[in-house]
């Protein structure tokens, strides 16, 4: 059974990010067995910091649970000014702890399809990580977030490509066929367009491949489960009975065959104003 992906489509949303516990089960996986040893937020974080001043005022849209800066707190400058969004209070919530002892935070509740309530010109830099393909009108937010970025200030963007994290989901088709086959492209905002899209409001864009592979061992068998049901629609077809059905699967295909290697493929778009 094929289908696209649900990314704009609200209760899907709600479904998949309204709750903080699934989304914390998926970066648990990748945070376990990723074999890049410099990791996904210390990269994106790099990327910030290199090109923004020490006194920098950043912009995030769909922070999350704020995992990008509770990774790189130590790393923060204390001059920095964050003013971290999301549209579930959940989330926002959960960010707030996370950087509770940084002082210069400001949250707010915003929904990135909507014009953004800020004046032009005011961020050193903005960030959107792996959040633009759930936007309705993608370059529409993009134009919004070119005008609120200052002269020369950056903004930074991350997506998947067709490839990322597919083979889990072709293996967990051997176990219930009625699992739904991730049809990934197009998305509203991926590898393939997300330079095209960027170009027609920033004047350069630059983009850094993040390719990286998950290596699953038997004993990470149960973070594979549990980021399998972290998908609201994977629990369709995948009772909470057959957990751990599931997870004896993951354990019996590892001990015949090694560890799963699973490609992820991702990427980091710069782009300047």
């Amino acid at each position: 059974m094929s289908r696209p992906w649900q990314d704009t489509n609200p209760t899907w949303l709600t479904a998949q990010y309204g709750n903080a516990r699934p989304h914390a089960d998926r970066i648990r996986l990748h945070t376990v067995c990723s074999q890049d040893p410099r990791g996904w937020y210390s990269l994106l974080f790099d990327q910030l910091r290199q090109r923004t001043p020490a006194d920098a005022y950043v912009f995030e849209l769909g922070c999350g649970s704020g995992e990008l800066w509770k990774e790189n707190l130590p790393r923060i400058p204390t001059e920095w000014k964050l003013h971290l969004t999301d549209i579930f209070p959940g989330m926002l919530e959960l960010a707030k702890r996370h950087l509770r002892d940084f002082r210069n935070a400001r949250f707010e509740l915003i929904d990135g399809n909507d014009p953004l309530p800020f004046p032009s010109d005011r961020y050193d830099a903005a960030v959107a990580n792996h959040m633009l393909y759930h936007l309705i009108s993608v370059s529409r937010t993009i134009k919004e977030i070119h005008r609120i970025v200052k002269k020369n200030g950056i903004f930074i963007a991350t997506t998947t490509g067709p490839n990322h994290m597919a083979r889990l989901f072709e293996i967990v088709r051997r176990f219930e066929p009625r699992f739904p086959e991730r049809t990934i492209t197009p998305r509203t905002f991926d590898t393939i367009n997300g330079a095209t899209l960027l170009r027609k409001e920033f004047t350069r864009v630059e983009r850094t491949d993040c390719l990286d592979t998950l290596k699953i061992k038997e004993e990470h068998a149960q973070l594979a489960v549990d980021y399998i049901y972290s998908w609201h629609d994977a629990r369709a077809v995948l009772p909470e009975e057959r957990r751990t059905d599931l997870l004896t699967f993951f354990k019996d295909l590892i001990r015949m065959h090694g560890p799963l290697l699973i490609e992820k493929e991702q990427a980091i778009f710069l782009a300047t104003k």
